[in-house]
């Protein structure tokens, strides 16, 4: 609606690659932004640097989410325990 009546529509979220919207995350990391929606598409807003704890733990995410890719790709086992060792919500690499 607000693209095909140019209605400038805010929105909450849109999942876009991170061009400077998030000063502190890589630039090739993926982010979810606020947007402002019109008749030429979703835009999105620049949020600035994340509180330092929060980046951190963003940065580790995509860390995790490369690494995962990477394993698959490669068919990589040691990858894999790698980034089991890394991730949280792992409790028994083993299992």
């Amino acid at each position: 609606d607000a693209v095909a009546n140019n209605r400038h529509t805010y929105e909450e979220a849109l999942v876009v690659p991170n061009d400077g919207y998030i000063g502190n995350l890589p630039r090739r990391a993926i982010v979810e932004v606020p947007a402002l929606i019109t008749a030429d598409g979703a835009t999105g807003i620049v949020v600035g640097d994340l509180p330092e704890p929060i980046a951190e733990l963003c940065r580790r995410q995509i860390t995790i989410n490369e690494m995962s890719v990477q394993a698959f790709h490669e068919r990589s086992r040691k990858l894999v325990y790698q980034l089991f060792a890394i991730d949280p919500m792992v409790q028994d690499p083993e299992t």
